[in-house]
């Protein structure tokens, strides 16, 4: 949803324009027949000017900011609900039916909660009796469904949402509804930004006790608060209560524990490329060959012993494979999500057409995944796997089984059961060694559960997805505040995205580091490679420039200031650096070149030749060093010695017409222009327009060179006419 009135609402209380504002949203509450909105508006705007009544008469007053912040606040609050009445009457979207929905079905959250309360206590009974009735896990579905729709739409009702807190702290509350209900209100915040709902979450965050929920909800907050930082920012008491988050060490390490991995999501949709498009392919061509070899050695197939084979490692090596393998291996150990990949393609089944399906914590008695005793047995064994798989991949393993043949299901559960105990015995091994908290583990699959619908859920087009764009935490209100001195954190984020080639996510938190880490060259290096990379060429210098003022350069840093020197226009400065450079390694052609390149281009044609005789000595073959020497001399008048090296250049098979054109113009400078022609027909051969328009290019510097303009531009004629008589066969 665009949203255009609240970006207008945001930008001219960015100016300080409140009183526009307010004309504004009259304007839209009128459209969309808002009449609390107008009477609102009509309130806040008596308001405002009493405030700038009050300012104009000098009246001191130390609550004036608190009163204007809060002005904006419930402006951006009444923008935010009119842009919703908008859409409602006018949209198509998944968030618009669903409330039409829960309306022809007059769900509401009050309702429901009474509903489950009852039920739940039914259950119970039952339980205790020892019956078992499916029609209470269907009923019990079908109040999730309805209760998540009913919070995901749920908007500006602070009622409600005490009552939501009181039930989720009551006994008849249970992680089940817990966990849909903050997984509605997150999608229901990345929707429409709503002050009741927000807080509702903080409480859940706070006084929850189970980690699972808990996670689940810190997760939401700062998405949330990521989605609507002009709303949020414009609240004092919000800001206010996640700004207490700083008073404890545990509460700024969950926090941070969550942005790394929401960062992290950024690397998943590269690492699915790389799966999909080099490694699987590249499995596929070898396996035929790694099966024959396993075949005439007479073993079995074992994945896991290739690296015990010296034979199957070095196939892998030649194929390139082995490094992109490893490179993986260290993606997965720094939290890249491998599951993406496989668990992408089990997001099919009918059960993923429900939204709230795909946040339902897993159970195996779920009646809407319909799992046969067997899966329910294996599946049973997995949920204890929980470091491995989110809620909604866990249900894809399940459903997959469900269709497989009775056969091999069944050969498939019994390796599988052995091969999970030995697993859970490994990982449990792990977690006792581990010094990550619980908490850790459960937002990393929260937001992994998050990751998957909003990437994967076929109506996904309909939703704000906050994966999208980068995330930008250090300027998220009452988040920055808690983490604005946590340079460790910045640092993190910054090595993360800067080692990823994502330039222009780690350039803010590396200029953020600089201004409490000023003297550390090494991030001066990082922000001048950053401009660089996004062709901000003479602030990259200006960084390079204080990385070197901070310690003396080394070969990379040199390369770079050389390179920026001569992009800049500044070939002189960039001379002292080759020549440094070329100290320290005399025989490089390629810095050889380069400090031609820079003397040519200072006017000193004497030490720019010196160089490209010096590399042509050293890779004679080297067909960029000729051309490059050829044209040298021919600029500084050395027209023979030009001739001689474009006759070695032309007779190579890798030549190019620019260098037939290039040889005819030596020809014709030294007054040979039979052999001119004859070069210039060869250059003209593909494409006459081609050659005229690179022959005219060139004639201000050959006329420099002392051509005659006439002879030159005669010359052009007689090949275009021979060129024509030769395709048309005259």
């Amino acid at each position: 949803m665009a949203k255009e009135t609240y970006k207008k609402i945001c930008s001219l209380l960015e100016d300080y324009r409140m009183a526009d504002a307010i004309g504004l949203l009259d304007k839209k509450a009128k459209q969309v027949s808002g009449r609390p909105a107008i009477d609102r508006l009509a309130q806040l705007s008596e308001t405002y000017r009493y405030m700038m009544h009050y300012l104009v008469e000098g009246v001191q007053d130390s609550g004036r900011d608190r009163l204007y912040s809060d002005l904006c606040g419930q402006l951006l609050s009444i923008a935010e609900g009119l842009e919703r009445q908008s859409a409602i009457a006018e949209g198509t979207s998944h968030y618009c039916a669903t409330i039409r929905l829960s309306k022809i079905r007059k769900s509401s959250v009050d309702r429901l909660l009474d509903d489950y309360s009852a039920l739940r206590a039914e259950m119970i009974l039952a339980e205790a009796a020892g019956s078992t009735d499916n029609s209470l896990l269907e009923t019990r579905e079908d109040i999730f469904e309805n209760l998540f729709n009913a919070v995901y739409t749920l908007y500006d009702s602070k009622d409600t949402c005490a009552n939501l807190r009181d039930f989720m702290m009551s006994e008849n509350a249970d992680r089940n509804i817990n966990s849909l209900i903050v997984s509605a209100l997150t999608l229901g915040l990345l929707e429409f930004y709503d002050r009741h709902r927000l807080n509702l979450l903080l409480d859940i965050y706070d006084f929850s006790i189970d980690p699972f929920i808990s996670a689940r909800a810190l997760a939401g907050i700062v998405l949330a608060i990521a989605a609507s930082p002009d709303a949020v920012g414009a609240d004092p008491a919000i800001v206010a209560r996640i700004s207490l988050w700083n008073d404890t060490e545990e509460m700024r390490r969950r926090l941070r524990e969550t942005i790394r991995v929401i960062v992290g999501t950024r690397d998943t949709e590269r690492l699915s490329t790389k799966m999909n498009e080099e490694v699987l392919p590249e499995l596929m061509k070898l396996r035929p060959d790694l099966l024959n070899n396993i075949k005439k050695m007479g073993g079995d197939f074992d994945p896991a012993s290739i690296e015990d084979n010296p034979e199957w490692q070095e196939m892998l090596e030649k194929s390139g494979l082995e490094k992109k393998m490893r490179e993986l291996g260290e993606m997965q150990s720094e939290g890249a999500d491998l599951m993406m990949v496989t668990f992408s393609k089990l997001k099919e089944f009918p059960f993923f057409r429900l939204a709230y399906s795909w946040f339902v914590p897993f159970y195996v008695e779920n009646p809407h995944a319909a799992l046969p005793e067997e899966i329910r047995r294996l599946m049973t064994g997995i949920d204890g796997l929980a470091d491995m798989m989110c809620e909604s991949d866990k249900y894809s393993l399940a459903l997959s089984f469900r269709q497989m043949p009775d056969t091999q299901r069944q050969i498939i559960s019994s390796q599988f059961s052995a091969q999970c105990e030995q697993l859970k015995a490994e990982l449990e091994d792990k977690r006792l060694k581990s010094s990550a908290p619980e908490f850790d583990t459960n937002v990393l699959l929260a937001v992994r559960d998050l990751y998957r619908f909003f990437k994967l859920y076929r109506q996904r087009r309909d939703f704000n997805d906050p994966f999208a764009k980068p995330f930008d935490f250090i300027n998220l209100p009452g988040i920055s505040d808690v983490l604005s001195s946590d340079n460790e954190m910045m640092r993190i984020v910054a090595e993360f995205y800067f080692t990823r080639g994502y330039y222009k996510e780690a350039l803010p938190l590396l200029e953020t580091l600089a201004g409490t880490e000023a003297d550390d060259f090494s991030i001066w290096e990082k922000i001048g490679y950053s401009l660089q990379q996004q062709g901000r060429l003479k602030e990259a210098l200006e960084a390079y420039e204080k990385s070197e003022l901070l310690k003396t350069p080394g070969t990379w840093l040199m390369r770079r200031l050389a390179s920026l020197y001569r992009r800049t226009g500044n070939p002189e400065k960039a001379i002292p650096y080759y020549g440094r450079l070329l100290e320290k390694d005399p025989d490089n052609v390629s810095l050889i070149m380069n400090a031609g390149n820079a003397s040519y281009e200072a006017g000193d044609m004497e030490s720019a030749l010196r160089h490209f005789y010096h590399a042509n000595y050293l890779a004679p073959e080297n067909i960029k060093v000729i051309r490059t020497l050829a044209w040298m001399q021919l600029l500084g008048g050395n027209i023979d010695k030009s001739r001689d090296s474009y006759a070695r250049l032309i007779a190579r098979p890798d030549a190019t017409s620019s260098d037939r054109m290039n040889a005819g113009h030596a020809a014709m400078l030294s007054g040979d222009l039979k052999d001119a022609e004859h070069h210039y027909l060869d250059a003209a051969h593909n494409s006459f327009e081609d050659f005229r328009m690179a022959y005219l290019a060139d004639l201000p510097t050959l006329a420099n060179l002392g051509l005659d303009r006439r002879i030159f531009n005669i010359m052009l004629d007689n090949i275009k006419w021979k060129s024509d008589g030769t395709n048309s066969n005259r």
